[in-house]
């Protein structure tokens, strides 16, 4: 499930984001020609959820994961940018988590400051990485953030994805941790599509255990973690050690 930022809405930047991330998360590969992308969780449904117009409202936000929790959704990826944390939210995260969702947000894309949803203990921070595996960081003040309490970080650089602007056949780049949040959201999915039973929790340190702690050799210890939490997802390596620990057979789950 996605609450992605703006739907196609008259007079909303970007309004083609959420497009972008639904991509990055679960594009079909449905396609009678092999062409087109594959998105992380390839054949996992989409609840999409339009969680603001314009500036971010929090009572519509509110809202929106009232509806996912309700539409039954296990995953919710949030790439939007927020500086507060009402209450109301609080509890509508806690809601979300005591049901067994596994949230995801967007760590943000300012170098010293977590979003508030992402710095949330039930949210999982994803922060975002270049081609070379290093922080992403366009400028020394937009970039991936280097600070405490980031889960992991994931691909953020150049990724295709796709936008409803675009024709058929045509795919956008996308960057910053909108890009990477996805990822994990997706991964998250994939998780749950080969065993269900499983919590959110066990599917958090599932995918942080399995993260990727050998990039970036120039920092050590605490700077190192401050920029790159638990490491950079590694899909093949979660996968093989949930079929290991988490032994299942595949049934039928709606």
């Amino acid at each position: 499930a996605l609450s992605p930022g703006h739907p196609p809405t008259p007079g909303v930047s970007q309004p083609e984001h959420g497009t972008r991330v639904a991509g990055i998360a679960a594009a079909d590969t449905d396609s009678v020609n092999d062409e087109g992308m594959a998105g992380v969780s390839y054949n996992c449904s989409i609840l999409p959820v339009k969680a603001f117009d314009g500036p971010l409202d929090y009572p519509n936000l509110v809202t929106s994961l009232e509806k996912t929790l309700e539409g039954k959704a296990r995953v919710i990826n949030m790439s939007f940018l927020g500086f507060e944390m009402p209450g109301s939210l609080d509890t509508a995260i806690r809601d979300c988590d005591s049901a067994g969702l596994v949230l995801v947000a967007a760590a943000g894309d300012f170098p010293t400051e977590l979003f508030a949803l992402a710095k949330h203990e039930k949210v999982m921070a994803v922060g975002a990485t270049d081609k070379t595996d290093r922080r992403w960081s366009e400028t020394l003040s937009v970039g991936s953030p280097i600070t405490s309490g980031m889960s992991v970080v994931a691909p953020g650089e150049d990724i295709l994805t796709t936008d409803y602007t675009l024709n058929h056949d045509e795919y956008c780049s996308f960057k910053a941790t909108s890009a990477s949040t996805p990822q994990v959201a997706g991964l998250a999915a994939l998780v749950l599509s080969y065993n269900p039973a499983l919590s959110a929790a066990e599917v958090r340190a599932l995918i942080e255990a399995t993260a990727d702690k050998n990039i970036d050799p120039y920092y050590v210890g605490d700077e190192w973690t401050r920029r790159y939490g638990n490491g950079r997802i590694d899909a093949d390596e979660c996968l093989k050690k949930l079929v290991t620990d988490h032994p299942f057979t595949p049934v039928d789950v709606f």
